[in-house]
């Protein structure tokens, strides 16, 4: 089981196995949509880790939700992250 800490310090349950990009549904430079079942509120700050298996070290970032639909969580990055680009 891999475990999320939430900002509300919730915790979220994935089965072992699941990848980072199951979770991030998209990403780039500027921000990241991630799965709709994560539930956080429009306006709020999140303090991100960022994993990749094509990044020699993970990059650890602050955002805010943007926005919040069925297809996901937008969070936009407080700082644009030029190696998110690539991947």
């Amino acid at each position: 089981m891999i475990k999320i800490q939430l900002p509300d310090n919730s915790i979220r349950e994935y089965q072992a196995g699941i990848c980072g990009m199951d979770i991030a549904k998209d990403i780039s430079e500027g921000g990241v949509l991630i799965a709709p079942d994560i539930h956080l509120s429009i306006h709020e700050y999140v303090t991100m880790t960022l994993f990749h298996r094509k990044l020699t070290v993970p990059i650890r970032t602050n955002g805010k939700v943007v926005r919040v639909d069925s297809a996901g969580v937008g969070i936009q990055f407080d700082q644009v992250i030029p190696a998110m680009a690539s991947l």
